[in-house]
């Protein structure tokens, strides 16, 4: 393969939450996700029904029991309805298997979800393996509560998928499924969670092919150009920022994310130390039209599909997007401008704003003086203006201005506050 698009390969226990992982990583990076979409596309090319195939409850578990040969406790074939074995040898559905993967794997940017993609792609560049496990009674609870089974029957479904996987690794490819020296990265979802399983691997994957990208080992560089052109959304703006073009609050942003209406990314905040979360511009599209259209109350799985369409825009090229049969908000209408104001921002803070530990402490500063953000903030606050700025340095572009203010409000400087505000308290 000589491809080098990015992949991801999630290999996970049955009840780890691994295939709800893996879609969330599919929509965050704009992804294809691979998992019973490889049974669809084999029993498409043996010419069986795709209903067949959707009705199994554990993707391949049909095609791969038969291929093992393994019949758990209480007997698969009872446990998912199989109909009588298909006409495929072990070594056709392995063969058929590996061609899908390393079909898929040509055009990168895709998940695959087990099937021993880990080693069939292991000499693949770019691409990170991970393996998803989860506690014995983390895994018995979710399948209870997924699969509508007692304890009993959850502990031999586990055994059995268990098996299952172990024995299919084995005996298509000589290898070990739990084998640590597999996979890149193993992480417990009972301890983090599935959402922090999926910002765990999000910052691996960027992490991985930043590195491949620059060239470089160093994780403490970080270029945003070249990790940001991986991801269908890239870290273009804080909240802070987003809040203020899309002219909300920091709280209505804040509360778009905890609801999971969009997601962020967290990288290393720029310019400054430790890291902070960052969202795509399309994110002041989606707040400025709410708020111009007077929907902020509109309900959540209505505001998420919004979001969902809205972030495969082209932040320049805006167009009306129907959220819901016959709902349709005309987003370049109404939130064009702001989104186009963004852009400069963004353009401009990236090309004028610097910090160097040498000028000022590494108080961010416009490029190529020692004029810091906040003493040009502090001029227009004082009643300068912008015009006013640009006439007295006339080799500094007016752009850079508005960036410094824009910058300046939504980082604002750390430390005490001014003044003796203790005394105010304690009267």
């Amino acid at each position: 393969m000589t491809t080098t698009a990015p992949m991801l390969t999630l290999s996970h226990q049955y009840g780890s939450g691994g295939s709800l992982i893996a879609r969330a990583l599919g929509q965050r990076l704009g992804w294809s996700v691979w998992d019973k979409e490889i049974v669809r596309a084999i029993a498409s090319q043996q010419h069986v029904a795709e209903g067949y195939v959707e009705n199994k409850d554990e993707r391949v578990g049909s095609f791969i029991e038969r291929a093992v040969g393994f019949f758990g406790v209480g007997g698969f074939e009872t446990a998912y309805n199989i109909p009588p074995p298909l006409r495929l040898s072990d070594t056709q559905l392995a063969r058929l298997t590996r061609r899908l993967i390393e079909d898929v794997a040509t055009e990168g940017k895709a998940i695959i979800v087990g099937r021993a993609s880990n080693y069939i792609l292991a000499e693949r560049p770019n691409t990170l393996h991970v393996f998803v496990f989860a506690p014995m009674e983390a895994r018995i609870k979710r399948a209870m509560e997924v699969e509508k089974l007692t304890h009993t029957e959850a502990e031999r479904r586990i055994a059995g998928m268990d098996k299952l996987r172990t024995d299919y690794v084995h005996n298509c490819y000589q290898a070990e499924w739990r084998d640590p020296q597999g996979y890149h990265l193993q992480l417990d979802s009972g301890e983090w969670g599935e959402d922090g399983v999926t910002e765990l691997i999000l910052w691996a994957l960027e992490h991985r092919l930043w590195r491949a990208a620059c060239g470089q080992h160093d994780p403490a560089i970080y270029s945003f150009q070249n990790r940001s052109k991986y991801m269908a959304q890239s870290p273009d703006l804080t909240l802070r920022e987003t809040a203020e073009l899309a002219g909300v609050t920091k709280t209505t942003v804040e509360k778009a994310v905890e609801a999971k209406v969009m997601q962020t990314l967290t990288c290393p905040a720029l310019l400054r130390g430790g890291s902070t979360r960052y969202v795509p511009l399309q994110a002041v599209a989606y707040f400025a039209a709410l708020k111009s259209a007077n929907l902020v109350d509109l309900p959540v799985r209505h505001k998420k599909a919004l979001w969902t369409r809205l972030v495969r825009l082209d932040p320049t090229q805006l167009a009306p997007i129907e959220f819901s049969p016959g709902a349709v908000l005309h987003v370049d209408e109404l939130a064009g401008e702001a989104c186009e104001t963004a852009a400069r921002y963004k353009k401009s803070r990236d090309t004028h704003i610097v910090s160097d530990t040498g000028i000022l402490g590494g108080t961010p500063v416009i490029r190529g003086t020692r004029m810091s953000v906040y003493s040009v903030l502090g001029r227009l606050q004082n009643g300068d203006s912008i015009d006013a700025l640009a006439a007295e340095n006339p080799d500094i572009p007016r752009d850079a201005f508005e960036a410094a203010a824009i910058f300046a409000r939504t980082h604002p400087l750390r430390g005490r506050p001014g003044g003796r505000p203790w005394r105010s308290a304690a009267r």
